[in-house]
């Protein structure tokens, strides 16, 4: 709600957004996640969930929610 008021963006595009990069931070599958959110959101908001999914990866650490994944970033 925060970053909506000071950006104009919609509340519920920013909660895709939000649910899209907490499962790619988490899991490591960036791309996968992206076009998850291509699915479930539609096509029109395809950069915002990339950058999101990708911010999400790369802040979240060396390790995934499957143990046996092997992260190379």
């Amino acid at each position: 709600n925060l970053v909506a008021l000071y950006s104009d963006a919609p509340i519920d595009l920013l909660a895709a957004v939000c649910f899209i990069s907490v499962f790619a931070g988490a899991t490591k599958t960036p791309v996968a996640c992206t076009l998850m959110g291509m699915e479930l959101f539609g096509t029109g908001n395809i950069i915002f969930f990339a950058v999101g999914c990708i911010i999400a990866c790369l802040c979240s650490g060396p390790h995934s929610i499957y143990k046996s994944q092997r992260v190379e970033i």
